[in-house]
């Protein structure tokens, strides 16, 4: 005879897991690394120029990451009109990501 789980402590079981993949060392990854500050350039000639395929950085290097995070950032703004946290925005973009890969 088998026992049987209920499906409220499975749901419970399930979502505790996901927490702690989620949340095991959240911070312990440096924000400010490399070239973050290119990123917030990259965002700005997006916003203020509407370039959204091909924006550079101040006018003459190419991008050269792929642009999800800087299309959801000009959305942000063009939707809310408000000045977007950029480490912010990466870190739920990368999260969001991680999760659906």
């Amino acid at each position: 005879m088998s026992a049987r789980i209920p499906p409220a402590v499975a749901l419970v079981a399930i979502a505790l897991v996901i927490a702690v993949l989620t949340l095991h060392r959240l911070g312990a990854g440096d924000v400010c690394t490399g070239n973050e500050a290119v990123e917030g350039v990259f965002v700005q000639q997006m916003v203020e120029h509407g370039q959204l395929l091909f924006p550079f950085e101040n006018g003459n290097v190419p991008m050269y990451k792929p642009p999800l995070f800087h299309w959801t950032a000009v959305a942000i703004d063009r939707l809310a009109g408000l000045c977007v946290n950029i480490l912010l925005l990466e870190a739920a973009t990368g999260l969001l990501i991680d999760a659906i890969e």
